[in-house]
């Protein structure tokens, strides 16, 4: 009971705070400038407000946590140094910044920048290639069903975690509601589960442009699968909501072709 009333818990404090920060951000933004200052006293004001008051609110962008401290523990030692400046180019012994000045580094792991390598033919990147009648699946002109599967594509779907939570909360949801299609294709003797949808018609936008303003989030926005603007063609970031569509709303709802 304990341990139920602990995932509880913690799956309704991760969804409290996601919605204030995401429906009251000016309230939201002080909270986490206020904890870092209080494990960084001795840093300078003005290098304090460089580094860590970022120009976006909170979960606008993925929101860092440092549970034990021990990142600001590493500044406070001085065995670490923060920098906040773009990158001009790569040199010889390291990186020279726009703001003037070079870090040099032994090694550079990047991060600021990055672009999904997606090749349209594929599927998120992943090297397979994915045909339907003969014809290669476009998936950034599909519209995904429950989170999951994707319209005019039999057969077919993605386990996608959450983004604002722990990403095996809608792991687990995801197969269990994949098996429970299967098993309802069994008792049918069904050989083919399609989402279908007059596609264009909908209006639909990216399934993380409603979520994320990160700039790999937007550069990657063509290749990404979409969603539409009401269940269950709608992509949730919340676990009570899932919940309902993947456990509690039946299989066979109306807009899901077994055959």
């Amino acid at each position: 009971m304990l341990a139920l009333l602990s995932r509880w818990l913690h799956i309704f404090l991760s969804w409290w705070y996601f919605f204030l920060c995401t429906s009251f951000p000016e309230m939201a933004k002080p909270e986490p400038i206020r904890r870092a200052q209080a494990e960084l006293p001795q840093m300078d004001p003005r290098e304090f407000e460089k580094h860590f008051t970022p120009r976006y609110n909170p979960w606008e962008q993925r929101l860092c946590v440092c549970p034990d401290g021990d990142f600001f523990g590493a500044i406070r030692a001085g065995r670490l140094t923060v920098v906040t400046d773009r990158v001009e180019r790569f040199t010889e012994g390291g990186v020279e910044l726009v703001g003037g000045g070079e870090i040099a580094a032994d090694l550079v792991i990047t991060a600021t920048g990055w672009r999904m390598p997606c090749d349209p033919n594929e599927f998120l990147a992943s090297g397979m290639v994915v045909r339907v009648d003969g014809e290669v699946v476009d998936f950034g002109a599909r519209v995904m069903y429950r989170g999951i599967l994707f319209d005019r594509v039999p057969n077919f779907g993605w386990v996608m975690g959450y983004l604002n939570a722990s990403w095996t909360l809608k792991s687990d949801l995801v197969c269990e509601y994949f098996c429970n299609l299967v098993q309802e294709m069994d008792r049918g003797g069904f050989v083919k589960a399609v989402p279908a949808t007059d596609h264009e018609a909908m209006r639909t936008e990216g399934i993380l442009s409603n979520v994320f303003n990160s700039g790999f989030v937007q550069r990657s926005e063509r290749w990404m699968p979409r969603q539409g603007t009401r269940a269950p063609w709608r992509v949730n970031q919340n676990y009570l909501k899932d919940l309902y569509l993947l456990w509690w709303r039946p299989v066979r709802d109306g807009e899901l072709l077994l055959e």
